[in-house]
C-alpha cells in the first residue's frame, strides 16, 4: 500500500528545514513535484495497474531528495564537485526510515534502485521487470522537466556563472562532436557553462519513452531554441577549447 498524500506530507517536513527562500531550494522543491506529476503521466500512458502509477509518482517525489542536503552542504548542483546526489538521497532515505510512514515493506528495492540510477549515464543492464520500468519512467520524467527549469531560472542558479558569462562561453570539441552524433553528453567531458547547457539539450536523445519525446516537441521542444539564443551560445568550431 503506498500513500501518496502521506509522502507528500513528510516531503514538505523535511524540506522545511533547508532555506526555502534559497532559489535553489526553490526550485528543486518546484522541479520534485512536476517530475512526480511527469511521472504519474508516463505511468498512465503505459497502462500500468494503479498501484504501479502510485509507485512511479512516488519515486518522481522522492528522487532528488538528496539535492536539498547536497546544496547545504556544497552550494552546487554539479556532482563531480560535490556528491552523487542520488546515492546521497538513498543513504537519506535508509537512515532516517523516511518512506515506511507512507509506504509497506515490499517496495523499497525498487524505489532506492529506481532513484540511484535516474541520474546515470546509462542505466544498469542488470535490471529487469518492474524496476527497469520505474527506473525508465523517473529518468524521462526527470529529463522533461529540466528543459522547464533550463528556461525559467538563472545562470547563477544552475550554472554557477553569470550571465555575461554564458553569453560567450566556449564549447568543448567532445560536447559538441557528441551532440551533433545525437549523443547524450558524459558529465566528466563538460568543461566549460556552456557544456552544461548543451548537456542538458542533448537529454533528449536518451528519452525511454513515445508520449515523453511527444510532449517534449509539444510543450518544451521552442526552450531549446529560447535558450540557445537568447544566451547566444555560439557552438561553432573557432569556439572550440584547446
Amino acid at each position: 500500500m503506498i500513500n501518496l498524500e502521506k509522502a507528500k506530507q513528510a516531503f514538505a517536513a523535511y524540506v522545511k528545514q533547508f532555506d526555502v527562500h534559497d532559489e535553489q531550494i526553490q526550485l528543486k522543491i518546484k522541479h520534485t513535484y512536476e517530475v512526480m506529476r511527469y511521472s504519474e503521466m508516463i505511468a498512465s500512458d503505459l497502462a500500468l495497474s494503479d498501484e504501479q502509477i502510485k509507485l512511479a509518482s512516488l519515486i518522481g517525489l522522492l528522487h532528488d531528495i538528496g539535492r536539498f542536503e547536497q546544496i547545504r552542504r556544497y552550494h552546487t548542483f554539479i556532482d563531480r564537485d560535490s556528491v552523487n546526489h542520488a546515492m546521497l538521497g538513498v543513504e537519506i532515505l535508509k537512515e532516517k526510515d523516511f518512506i515506511r510512514t507512507f509506504v509497506e515493506e515490499g517496495y523499497d528495492d525498487i524505489i532506492f534502485t529506481a532513484i540511484a540510477n535516474h541520474n546515470k549515464f546509462r542505466i544498469d543492464e542488470s535490471l529487469t521487470g518492474d524496476t527497469l520500468i520505474q527506473a525508465k519512467i523517473i529518468r524521462d520524467a526527470d529529463k522533461i522537466d529540466i528543459f522547464r527549469v533550463n528556461s525559467t531560472h538563472s545562470c547563477e542558479t544552475l550554472f554557477m556563472c553569470r550571465e555575461d558569462e554564458m553569453k560567450n562561453t566556449l564549447i568543448s570539441k567532445e560536447v559538441f562532436q557528441d551532440f551533433m552524433t545525437h549523443t547524450s553528453i558524459l558529465s566528466e567531458k563538460r568543461k566549460t557553462p556552456g557544456d552544461i547547457l548543451v548537456s542538458h539539450i542533448a537529454l533528449i536523445y536518451d528519452f525511454n519513452y513515445p508520449i515523453c519525446l511527444k510532449y517534449f516537441y509539444n510543450i518544451h521542444g521552442y526552450m531549446i531554441y529560447y535558450v540557445v539564443l537568447n544566451l547566444k551560445i555560439r557552438i561553432r568550431k573557432e569556439l572550440f577549447n584547446r
